[in-house]
This record gives structure tokens, sequence and C-alpha cells, in this order.
């Protein structure tokens, strides 16, 4: 899926279940640019689990990154097969 496409769904900063490779996967997937760490195309963004939301955001209100990234992982959205929101 192409990143117009992701957007223009609706798929961007919401909560969403998503196929890569067969895999599925829920939760938030971000476009955050301070999130450098194992983006090397345009295509790459930050996927924050279902499971890890809560205290993501709550370090995010600390704005302690390192532990906001370690709860995160970075996914290529031109991978993901199929998406659709929760």
């Amino acid at each position: 899926m192409d990143a117009a496409t992701f957007i223009q769904n609706g798929f961007h900063n919401r909560h969403i279940r998503f196929e890569i490779d067969g895999k599925v996967f829920s939760g938030v997937v971000v476009d955050d640019p301070n999130h450098k760490e194992g983006k090397s195309k345009r295509t790459d963004y930050t996927f924050i689990p279902t499971r890890h939301m809560k205290e993501w955001h709550s370090y995010q209100k600390e704005n302690n990154k390192g532990k906001m990234y370690s709860l995160s992982s970075v996914i290529d959205i031109a991978l993901i097969t199929r998406a659709e929101l929760i």
C-alpha cells in the first residue's frame, strides 16, 4: 500500500489491524520524524503495537523517546496488503 492510499483511507494515526506477509498486526502506525533508527525509505513508519499503546503514551507524556522507541518498531507500509480500522 502506498503512503497516499494509506493516509487517504484514514489508517494513519488510527488504531488499525493490518496484514504483512500473511501475518496480522494491530496497533497504531505513525510517521514520527524523530524516530530515525531503522528507517531507510519514505514508506518506513513507526508502529506501536496495541499491547504497548498505554505504556508508549505515558512515556510520550514524559518525552522519554528512548522508552517510546523501545516499545515500537519500524514497518514499511508499502508491504501492507490489507488494513482496517479497529
